[in-house]
């Protein structure tokens, strides 16, 4: 029989408990590397060392052409992808430089001369000047380019004195001259574009070459657009070698992707599950207010090609229609209480905004709706529930909302209810956001031909009033207006007030124009609702909220065409790494030695192998 001697014994019982000592040690390793924090599943930095950053949207980025885009996401684009002449500090909103390093005015703000940076480039590396400037707004003016002209108002002449010196002068003081938010353009790019092709069907890239920290280099409508770094960027090169806006039809999907890690940030959260992210480690909620009301916008254009209910050109049913809305119930049901109550057409937390006396303001008192229309000619003949036309015809209104954006969906669905609440039958659809802006802003080959009633929806103004206020001029008829109403005395207003040097006067104009438009009712405004949006905090680092100097107000942070800070800041977190890698490493560490050192352990104990056996 085979047998152990009592010393080869020992060694092999020494040998089991060392074996068995480095089996645990090594499980509790193992346990420790898979509790360990993991990479998300789109790492900040990849294997070649590229830095990428990935943000969903339920918008599209509807065009890369800025005389086109319409979604507020595509702006978010243009202010990456190129310079305006002035920027924004995201802390006090007082002007800063971007393409234009320096400026003066003289002559009683009618002459403006701005020095820009010396030596700086396009992207594609053609040198980027003062004569690009001039060349971009003489463009916009010779041509009456209506997405810009809002902001060229009273320029006459725009002269490149030299590589880095521009001068504009101006018919009258131009008191909004560095508020205006006007891509500068390549010459040796637009100038060979046509201003008919570049109001209409100029797709501009990709690759759009502008002079911003990030290059557009690709764009899947629907789907994502691609932008890179700017290497020679004036400012110096973003963090972020690559940045993704991801477009999403279902925010539900969008919200598991953030919690997952596929992408690092959402926009448009739905607020029944913003408070449930703000929960989540690593993630941070915010509820932004920004430059945005929520109105219901009436097709008030006065002529035969027009497609819009004639009745909504009486401002009397329309008025009649501002007591019918119930405001709070909107704002708690449809926006689960992420807005603000209210009803002026420029957000009330600023200088520029103007809120109505119990005097001017609309309640809630379909009683009192009632009583208008009857008393306006608009009368229950058959008595059905619904009102007819002051001649008898049968009157119904068609109200649309952006399938993209749940909220406006049911808030639309509830004002069904409201207006039918008063006799007015509604018929409402959700349709897909270009479909909508097609029927805004509709035309038959050249003639201008909104086909609509109604609309919800938003606007997204800026930290100047210009942008909205020239929503309701006449200029605007077939281009920004949704609405084609005008007023003389509003226009009259909006024509003095980007010259009133004085700023409490232009303030006093800005609040008039909104009591104007209050009155005249183009608008029912019910809200200005806040930005929701959740970002990845525990592997970046950089976010900017802008304005974040004014008391009470939460700054946006990744959607707000007037900042790009957050977009240039943002960069992986080094400390949270280094620990992680730290520990890890350190349990590394220890499972060698132990492994090395059982090693030396089983060897020793193994030596005399062959003469502790014998046989017997």
């Amino acid at each position: 029989m085979r047998t152990v001697s009592p010393s080869a014994a020992r060694r092999l019982r020494a040998f089991a408990v060392v074996t068995a000592a480095v089996c645990l040690l090594l499980a509790v390793a193992g346990a420790a590397l898979a509790e360990s924090p993991s990479p998300s599943a789109t790492p900040a930095s990849d294997a070649s060392g590229i830095v990428t950053y990935r943000v969903g949207f339920m918008e599209p980025v509807d065009s890369l052409n800025p005389f086109v885009g319409a979604m507020s996401t595509a702006y978010q684009v243009y202010g990456l992808n190129y310079d305006t002449l002035v920027g924004w500090d995201p802390v006090n909103l007082d002007p800063r430089p971007e393409f234009a390093e320096s400026w003066t005015t003289s002559d009683g703000r009618r002459t403006w001369t701005f020095k820009t940076h010396s030596g700086m480039t396009w992207q594609d590396g053609e040198p980027a000047t003062a004569r690009d400037v001039a060349f971009t707004y003489n463009y916009i003016i010779d041509n009456q380019m209506s997405a810009y002209s809002l902001y060229a108002k009273g320029i006459k002449k725009v002269t490149a004195l030299d590589e880095t010196t521009v001068r504009f002068e101006c018919s009258k003081p131009k008191a909004d001259m560095l508020q205006g938010s006007v891509p500068i353009l390549p010459e040796h790019i637009w100038s060979k574009v046509s201003p008919e092709d570049a109001a209409l069907s100029f797709r501009n890239g990709p690759p759009s070459i502008g002079s911003g920290p990030f290059k557009v280099v690709e764009n899947k409508p629907g789907i994502y657009t691609k932008l890179v770094a700017n290497e020679d960027y004036w400012a110096g090169k973003p963090h972020i070698d690559e940045l993704f806006f991801q477009t999403y039809e279902n925010a539900d999907t969008m919200v598991q992707d953030l919690k997952s890690g596929t992408i690092d940030a959402a926009v448009g959260v739905p607020g029944a599950q913003f408070e449930q992210l703000g929960a989540v480690d690593g993630i941070t909620a915010n509820a932004g207010t920004f430059w945005s009301a929520s109105q219901i916008s009436f097709n008030c254009y006065d002529s035969p090609d027009s497609k819009g209910n004639p009745v909504l050109l009486d401002q009397r049913f329309r008025q009649a229609l501002q007591w019918a809305v119930a405001r709070e119930r909107l704002v708690e049901v449809a926006f689960s209480g992420h807005a603000y109550v209210g009803q002026a057409m420029l957000v009330p937390y600023f200088d520029y905004g103007w809120e109505p006396t119990p005097d001017q303001a609309y309640s809630f008192d379909p009683e009192k709706a009632g009583s208008l229309l009857e008393a306006a000619g608009y009368k229950d003949v058959n008595g059905d529930g619904n009102r007819e036309t002051k001649d008898g015809k049968e009157l119904t209104l068609r109200l649309y909302a952006p399938s993209i954006d749940a909220p406006y969906v049911s808030a639309a669905k509830l004002l069904v209810g409201q207006f039918q609440d008063v006799g007015i039958h509604v018929r409402m659809e959700a349709m897909e956001e270009g479909a909508l802006t097609e029927r805004i802003w509709g035309y038959s080959g050249d003639t201008f031909t909104p086909d609509y009633d109604m609309y919800t929806w938003y606007w997204l103004g800026g930290s100047d009033p210009t942008f909205i206020l020239d929503l309701f001029t006449p200029e605007q008829i077939g281009g920004w207006s949704d609405t084609s109403w005008t007023d003389p005395a509003y226009t009259a207003l909006s024509a003095q007030q980007s010259t009133l040097v004085d700023e409490q006067a232009r303030i006093e104009a800005v609040q008039k124009m909104q009591q104007i438009v209050l009155e005249g009712s183009p608008w029912i405004v019910y809200g200005y609702p806040q930005l929701l949006e959740a970002y990845n905090t525990g592997e970046w680092e950089g976010y900017v909220p802008a304005p974040s100097g004014f008391e009470g107000y939460a700054g946006a942070v990744l959607q707000n065409p007037d900042q790009i800070d957050t977009y240039l800041s943002l960069q992986p977190k080094t400390a949270g790494a280094t620990e992680t890698s730290g520990s890890r490493s350190w349990i590394i560490i220890v499972v060698i030695v132990v492994v090395v050192a059982a090693a030396i352990v089983v060897w020793l104990l193994l030596r005399g192998r062959g003469k502790a056996v014998e046989e017997g």
